[in-house]
């Protein structure tokens, strides 16, 4: 479930290419068709008809559409790897991916609904092209009338949207990256490696002696050459993981059962919070004298603390887990620590506690070394030091937390990036589409350039016009893209971390680029028809 909207939103993304590519096509089919107009009106003179020349057309876009699809096919034999790979960092494992018999026949059909979808209505079009029309009106007017640019016209409109449609997400995600980026973690991650070990029933059945060989593992670490300090936690932060049980407070009953007071809930070496760069706002950290038999001790955020004890001190209240009728102890709060993010950085700051882990002994452990100097450099004498406290133990997943910190943003990172990619091939293909029908109208009205300038018209008028005339298709593109990406808002939403999916800034300096390279596409075209011999053009007429 967690998988589904990004899913969706590549799925959307990969759609929109598609039409896009498949937009482009049929436009260079029409302005193809109208460039052979006349062969097509002397075939249906000499008895071809119209069944016949649709066949035509229709196997002349198959054989583009079977040779792109090969090329495709290959290229996804070639990147189902790193597809996979990026997959698994952004949303989950997905067991094994390779392309098998459902995808290759999808891909089939696919192609074919757009090859008879997008190829067809040129090819009925083209093929109604009479011989009579051909001479009633003119060889410059039947394929390449008003009807004809007014498609045209629409199917630009349509790719400059969805191209925006997808530069806007891009360009969201990408923000949120940033955003995502600049989030204080809570705790400093320089320097700082991170190690997992479970500890088996078997060999430690009970609390204290699992207790005591974790408080002898960080001893042990401690004096490895180039560490500075070690502790030991349940779950480390930004893994993804968090202890989530609920509490109750002394003096704050709940009046609804359903209504529990839900809080983080981590058990700790007396460094942790020194080893992590946690402060300590209030109180006392752990000490050895906290142990089993002793009173019940705990630490809470200054989030809790404010939000139950807004006025006063935390210290000396008491919390116990589970409800009011509860056979739990009851701990005192000692110390209040700073705020900091356990479970993601783009999950807001939670009701977080932390016991003395010998007091509340875990099965699995990870350590956090803090380092002199890279904390890579220093992993085989940590990994040493916990082998002479236990040499039977298996370590596992160990990483610095500059690295954990990356592989929480990935996800977004990796989706960014392909927002991205296709949001660029779209932006190509669009503005593409833009210059061929520009190009297209220009060398299709070449005669009436000619005799507009042979009757006065200056180089500058003719250069405006066909400028006005691109920049309304980007303009009529960029309002339909608009709409196109407040309905994609929604879906998009979930994926932002501190920015709005109806974001104006972005919507606005997204738009205003593609009006600045649909300009220069525009450009491009409308000089080479204000540079048009008067002489020159009515004579090839």
């Amino acid at each position: 479930n967690s998988a589904r909207p990004v899913l969706s939103v590549l799925a959307a993304a990969v759609g929109f290419v598609l039409l896009i590519a498949c937009v482009n096509i049929a436009n260079l089919l029409l302005a193809a068709s109208g460039s052979r107009e006349r062969e097509f009106a002397v075939r249906a003179a000499l008895g071809a008809g119209t069944p016949r020349l649709v066949r035509q057309l229709l196997t002349e876009s198959a054989l583009l559409a079977l040779v792109g699809g090969v090329l495709g096919v290959a290229v996804a034999f070639l990147g189902v790897d790193i597809l996979a790979a990026s997959l698994a960092d952004t949303v989950g494992s997905f067991g094994e991916i390779s392309i098998d018999h459902r995808a290759l026949g999808f891909s089939v059909l696919l192609l074919a609904v757009t090859t008879i979808g997008f190829g067809l209505p040129v090819a009925l079009r083209a093929s109604t092209t009479g011989f009579p029309d051909l001479i009633r009106v003119g060889t410059r007017t039947v394929l390449g009338g008003r009807g004809v640019r007014v498609r045209q016209d629409l199917l630009v409109i349509t790719q400059v949207a969805m191209a925006l449609a997808l530069l806007v997400s891009a360009a969201l995600m990408i923000r949120s990256l940033v955003a995502l980026s600049s989030v204080d973690a809570g705790f400093e991650t320089d320097r700082l490696l991170t190690l997992q070990v479970s500890l088996p029933e078997q060999r430690y059945p009970s609390g204290t002696e699992r207790a005591a060989f974790v408080q002898r593992a960080v001893d042990e670490i401690a004096t490895a050459p180039g560490v500075r300090s070690a502790a030991a936690v349940s779950v480390i932060p930004l893994i993804g993981n968090n202890g989530n049980s609920s509490v109750t407070i002394e003096g704050h009953p709940i009046r609804d059962p359903a209504d529990k007071i839900m809080v983080g809930s981590e058990v700790a070496t007396p460094e942790f919070l020194g080893t992590m760069g946690i402060p300590l706002l209030e109180g006392r950290t752990f000490t050895s004298l906290d142990r089993e038999d002793t009173g019940g001790v705990v630490i809470i955020n200054r989030h809790m603390a404010r939000h139950f004890w807004p006025n006063q001190s935390a210290i000396g209240k008491r919390l116990k887990f589970g409800p009011p009728d509860a056979d739990t102890p009851w701990l005192e709060i000692i110390g209040v620590m700073g705020d900091y993010r356990q479970t993601s950085l783009d999950t807001p700051v939670r009701f977080e506690t932390l016991r003395p882990l010998s007091q509340a002994a875990a099965p699995a452990v990870t350590f956090a070394v803090r380092t002199r100097g890279e904390a890579e450099s220093a992993s085989g004498d940590i990994r040493t030091a916990v082998w002479r406290a236990d040499p039977d133990l298996a370590l596992y997943a160990v990483a610095t937390m500059d690295d954990i910190v990356e592989t929480n943003i990935q996800g977004r990172a990796d989706l960014a990036a392909v927002l991205s990619g296709f949001g660029v091939v779209a932006l190509v293909l669009a503005i593409g589409g833009l210059y061929g029908v520009m190009s297209y109208s220009v060398s299709r009205t070449t005669h009436e350039i000619g005799l507009r300038m042979a009757l006065g018209a200056e180089a500058r008028t003719i250069l405006v016009t066909v400028i006005r005339r691109s920049s309304l298709l980007v303009l009529l593109g960029l309002g339909m893209g608009g709409l196109l990406a407040w309905l994609l808002s929604e879906a998009l939403q979930g994926m932002l971390f501190d920015v709005s999916a109806l974001d104006p800034a972005t919507y606005l300096v997204v738009a205003a680029g593609m009006m600045s390279v649909g300009l220069i596409a525009g450009l491009v075209p409308a000089a080479r028809a204000a540079r048009i011999d008067p002489v020159v053009a009515l004579a090839e007429e």
